[in-house]
């Protein structure tokens, strides 16, 4: 819902914009006296005399980013290029200015006439009394005032129109101007074999010869507007004059596009109620808002989900009614909006409008089965309502955390109450219709391990920042439940503990952020549970809920070794540790050192809280259920893991990974469960009691596997793709196989739930990813982009921010209108990109400055008071660290003397911050929670940051919803990259994202051309992704390590280390089983690559045997004189017949350094 400031903060967002177009173009249809020469002053906007010499001031090398020095005007030279990508459009010793613009469109044959209006701004030399000045008391102010005569550059408005007439104009024209005859209009026509035309109309500045300075000559602020004399709709969308529909032209129908720029952009106006557009403008700093989306839905009544009511064992009745109202309402739509809408009495469409209703039906059938089984199976409805409860107290805790840790007096339940005073609500909570209807849907596969909704995968396809989280924790949070619920139904497996849930991730930071809120849901689920186990019933078991986080080893330690080793192993362990839980998930109180106790006699971490008053203080003989140490996590067996996928790389390297998938026979008292084939802590083992560390005597004992992983998540799945996607997909075999389990003689797979906000093809990457043929998408698409029932699009400000009334204000409102996030394009032809990045950084910065300082605007500052830098490479970042020591801090003193601001912002050296792979991992959590820090008014000196510079790494999973202000420098090389990167601003206020693009790139100069259209339909542009699991070179990295992780994780000989030799004692016939398990997913997968996938297992498994025969093969040992191994780590030198193996997937392409060598030596 929109409300009254979101408007306020739109407002500031405006004079952002207009701030950049002032400083980079210059004023249009007004008067100015500049002090500095108008090509100096301005940047794009202008069109060059033909054949011009080169920019002044340029340096050649400087097209993209370099390390040497600017001054402020962004001169400067001795530069290095920072960028792989040669200048494609530059002359020798600078670049080329551009001399004329365009825009392109589409006419029916009917239209004969249309004019175009040409405007620009000249600018002519005068002598003015006095010195500018603004501050007497600076010398050179004091100086200024004593001069008699100073030199001005006075601008001049320029307009004509030339009004065409189609019928004489032919294939092409050039018409001069009559102002000009030197600048000429130049027309081409293009007729079309289906009654339409396509025009292109370009301004060309030709005025070449004369006495003028060429500044004189140099057409500034230009402007190009086509239409009828009358402003008729004429101007067609391009695709109604394809002579081919493009596959999903249909969904994209209410977003066309009208024109495209020729160096410059273009823009259109349309009146609501037709279908043509009536002008066709160029622009040089193009914008587009795209528009929020709701995922309310009508007719369904408040609190409706309610977390607390949903949770409430005593309304079931009323429960289920507004779950079957849901899908009900779903039903109606399906109906009206689909199977009666007049496309479908369209023969080209039917077919596409039947799959997409179709994919609508199979969502509400199992939507309804979900429901079914909550009203009708007991223990579907209890871990329905464990579900619900946690969500609403994960959300209690939140909010009590946030309070606590500032140090506010609160308690819990002053949370869980209603308090008008402090605008509490007891019933704080809801679903949104789309989360709870993906729950619904998944309810049936994941509670009937039989069901053909095992494999389906389904995929949450949401907007990024829609709310996909917390549906997957509400699943995490159900299947959790009810594993433990039917824990007496399986006699064979121990249900109560275990890991339950694998949740996956790519990047690091992903992790950090998600962890965080993962582990206030464990916290609330343990609450719940040990709640059941006092009252007698322990629903939900007596082992403790928890989450281990497992990640690589830079990150957190692998072994409790570590922290004995030596004095700087141990400062690394503790470094490592502690850097992760920085601030208590119960209470947000602030977690020191001293919280954390170390035990390596028993591999233990226990980390506490600082607040004596929390539940996981020190007193109170409880810890946070969370583990870090890889070695404690296989010994405890977390209910869920938390990892990124490159962790799953150590599969063949360690038997002790299958306690992660139920494979235990034995369980220490002391020291946790124990792999299955682990040589050590065998059954019956005795370890006396050890009174100085407090230890009781105990004995190893023998205990059921644990039942397998149930749900395996992987968000983000668009990421999933390339070198990594190849080598992710291999790893699948056998991580889904070890998930696998059989049951009445039918092979009982995991449940598979990925999500994402941009994708394409996700059909054919889940098949390579995951083997499955059938996925489902939720939810399903309409016929519109605008509309799927769960998602519809949130109408834009109809009205101009400037002067909006509180009637106004009001109005808008009651029409739900509310703005969103905004994009802005810039391209400056004969500039470097340097260049234009000091302009724009330090515009933005000074404004929002200025505007902070604004009793009217100082409320409505903090989303864009942070800068957030992007960039596509590390390479392109370091260049502009250097830019914001130097150049950025003298443009902003150039921008204060230029604009006659009172002050000038200055960038402190902690208001700069990097987040990039460059920075440690511990690090990342203490800068993600600097940077939610806001801008206070009330402060001189500001502790939020001025500017973050960031790699993709930002890209997803950084949610700080105070953001709204980004700089993008150059189109990312993937679009869904561009998508989720931009979409870190702009959550919760109206956002504003500067792209500067590249003119020397044709993809950056396209997409900017294009900039409208793109914007538009941003999401049609992603592009398609790609794995190959069991590619030639894919297979040389991987299918040994399938098979050896198969034998060594099933076979209990062949666990251990020593095990390797151990190979000439399977039998063919296991090998076989083996073998034919890979071979099965690469029929799948790869058919074309059967046969060679099967002779490289049997070339394997033949070379493993050869080198077996000497009894001291290890998989891995690192003194290779007295013993053989069979694995060792890739990119490394090989000995022997050893198998380069992979021990993360971070790096999967090995980069090589190639030495030229000539007779006599090295070149």
């Amino acid at each position: 819902m929109a409300e009254r400031s979101d408007y306020l903060y739109a407002q500031v967002r405006k004079k952002i914009l207009d701030a950049v177009r002032m400083d980079l173009i210059g004023p249009t249809a007004a008067e100015e006296a500049l002090t500095e020469l108008p090509t100096n002053s301005y940047i794009t906007g202008m069109l060059y005399p033909a054949d011009s010499d080169i920019t002044e001031d340029e340096n050649y090398n400087d097209v993209e980013f370099t390390e040497g020095r600017l001054d402020a005007d962004g001169n400067g030279s001795d530069s290095v290029v920072l960028e792989d990508d040669k200048p494609d459009e530059s002359t020798k010793g600078g670049f080329k200015k551009p001399s004329s613009i365009g825009v392109s469109f589409y006419l029916s044959e009917e239209t004969n006439k249309i004019n175009v209006d040409v405007y620009w701004g000249t600018y002519y030399s005068d002598k003015v009394d006095g010195g500018e000045v603004v501050d007497e008391s600076l010398e050179e102010d004091y100086e200024n005032k004593k001069k008699k005569k100073r030199q001005v550059y006075v601008r001049e408005q320029m307009a004509e129109t030339v009004e065409l007439n189609l019928n004489d104009l032919g294939r092409a024209k050039t018409i001069p101007l009559r102002s000009n005859a030197h600048i000429f209009v130049y027309v081409i026509q293009m007729r079309l074999d289906n009654g339409y035309k396509m025009l292109s109309v370009y301004l060309h500045n030709n005025n070449k010869g004369g006495d003028e300075k060429e500044y004189e000559r140099v057409m500034f602020q230009v402007e190009l507007h086509v239409s009828t004399k009358d402003k008729t709709a004429v101007f067609i969308p391009e695709y109604i004059c394809r002579k081919q529909e493009l596959e999903d032209e249909y969904y994209y129908k209410g977003r066309p596009i009208f024109g495209r720029g020729r160096g410059c952009a273009a823009t259109w106006n349309k009146r609501e109620d037709e279908e043509n557009a009536y002008s066709i403008d160029s622009t040089f700093i193009p914008n587009h808002e795209i528009p929020g989306v709701s995922a309310q839905v009508k007719d369904v009544p408040e609190k409706a989900f309610s977390m607390l009511q949903l949770g409430s064992p005593k309304k079931k009745e009323v429960s289920i009614a507004n779950l079957r109202l849901l899908t009900a309402l779903y039903g109606d739509w399906i109906k009206n909006e689909l199977k009666e809408n007049p496309q479908m009495q369209e023969a080209s469409f039917q077919a596409t409008g039947k799959g997409i209703i179709e994919k609508c039906l199979d969502s509400l059938r199992r939507m309804n089965e979900g429901i079914d089984l909550i009203e009708k199976d007991e223990n579907a409805f209890k871990a329905f309502t464990f579900m619900n409860q946690s969500m609403y107290l994960q959300r209690s805790i939140t909010a009590y955390s946030k309070d606590c840790g500032r140090g506010i007096p609160c308690s819990l339940s002053d949370y869980m109450k209603d308090n008008k005073e402090k605008g509490i609500e007891q019933d704080h909570s809801e679903w949104r219709p789309f989360q709870i209807a993906f729950i619904l849907l998944n309810i049936k596969g994941l509670i009937d391990p039989e069901s053909d909704e095992r494999n389906i995968v389904d995929l949450l396809y949401f907007p990024t920042g829609g709310g996909k989280t917390e549906a997957y924790l509400g699943l995490i949070a159900f299947i959790i439940a009810y594993r433990r619920l039917t824990s007496d139904t399986d006699s064979d497996y121990e249900k109560h503990g275990g890991v339950t849930v694998f949740l996956r991730y790519t990047l690091r930071l992903l992790t950090t952020q998600q962890r965080d809120r993962l582990l206030k849901l464990i916290v609330a689920m343990e609450d719940l549970r040990e709640r059941s186990e006092k009252n007698g019933k322990a629903e939900f078991g007596t082992t403790p809920i928890s989450i281990g986080y497992w990640v690589g080893g830079g990150v957190t330690p692998n072994k409790f070794d570590e922290y004995e080793k030596d004095e700087y192993s141990r400062k690394e362990f503790i470094r490592k540790v502690t850097k992760q839980i920085i601030r208590c998930p119960y209470c947000g109180k602030l977690i020191g050192r001293e919280n954390y106790d170390i035990n390596t006699k028993t591999n233990s971490l226990k980390i506490t809280c600082s607040y004596d008053k929390c539940k996981f203080s020190k007193s109170s003989g409880k810890s946070i259920p969370v583990y870090l140490v890889d070695e404690e996590i296989y010994a405890k067996c977390p209910t869920v893991v938390i990892s990124t996928v490159d962790k799953f790389a150590k599969l063949p390297w360690s038997e002790q990974t299958g306690l992660l998938f139920g494979r235990t026979d034995r369980c220490c008292p002391r020291h946790g469960y124990q792999a299955i084939g682990y040589g050590k802590e065998l059954v019956g083992k005795r370890h006396n009691k050890d009174a100085k560390n407090g230890l009781d005597a105990c004995v190893i004992e023998a205990c059921k596997p644990f039942y397998p992983p149930q749900l395996i998540i992987q968000d983000e799945l668009h990421l999933i793709s390339g070198p990594l996607g190849t080598i992710y997909g291999g790893y699948e075999t056998i991580i889904e196989d070890m998930c696998c389990l059989e049951k009445n003689g039918k092979k009982i797979h995991p449940k598979y739930v990925v999500s994402t906000a941009t994708i394409k093809n996700a059909g054919e990457q889940i098949k390579c990813l995951y083997a499955r043929e059938n996925y489902a998408q939720f939810p399903p698409s309409g016929f519109d982009t605008r509309d799927s029932y769960f998602i519809r699009e949130i109408p834009l400000v109809s009205k101009d921010l400037e002067d909006l009334t509180e009637d106004d204000i009001t109005e808008l409102l009651e029409k739900g209108e509310k703005p969103f996030r905004q994009y802005a394009g810039i391209c400056a032809s004969g500039q470097s990109v340097k260049t234009t990045l000091i302009r724009l950084y330090s515009v933005l910065l000074q404004e929002v400055f200025i505007l902070s300082e604004d009793p009217k605007y100082q409320d409505y500052v903090d989303p864009y008071y942070t800068l957030v830098g992007y960039f596509n490479s590390i390479r392109e970042l370091g260049g502009a660290v250097r830019l914001l020591d130097d150049d950025i801090n003298s443009r902003l003193k150039v921008l204060r003397k230029k604009y006659k601001n009172a002050r000038q912002r200055f960038l402190g050296f902690d208001g700069k911050k990097e987040i990039t792979s460059r920075i440690p991992s511990y690090q990342i959590a203490e800068i993600l929670e600097k940077l939610a820090e806001p801008f206070d008014p009330s402060k001189e000196r500001q502790s939020c940051y001025d500017v973050v510079i960031a790699t993709n790494m930002i890209a997803v999973g950084m949610d700080v919803d105070r953001l709204g202000l980004m700089a993008v420098v150059g189109q990312p090389k993937q679009n869904s990259e561009y998508i989720q990167a931009t979409s870190r601003v702009g959550r919760k206020y109206p956002g504003i994202i500067f792209t500067v693009y590249n003119p020397y790139r044709p993809r950056d100069l396209s997409n900017y051309e294009n900039f409208v259209g793109f914007h538009s339909q941003m999401y049609r542009y992603v592009e398609g992704t790609t794995a190959t699991p069991f590619a030639a070179r894919a297979r040389d990295r991987v299918l040994h390590a399938l098979v050896v992780a198969m034998l060594r994780l099933q076979t209990e000989t062949m666990a251990g280390n020593k095990g390797a030799s151990n190979i000439l004692s399977i039998s063919d016939e296991e090998l076989r089983k083996i073998k034919d398990q890979i071979l099965e997913r690469v029929s799948i997968v790869a058919p074309m690559a059967y046969e060679s996938a099967s002779d490289d297992i049997d070339a394997f498994i033949s070379t493993w045997k050869e080198i077996a025969k000497d009894e001291n093969l290890y998989y891995f040992v690192t003194n290779t004189e007295n013993n053989k191994r069979l694995l060792s780590y890739y990119g490394q030198p090989v000995t022997g017949k050893e198998k380069p193996t992979l021990n993360s997937m971070r790096d999967v392409e090995q980069s090589s350094t190639v030495y030229l060598y000539e007779e006599g030596g090295a070149l």
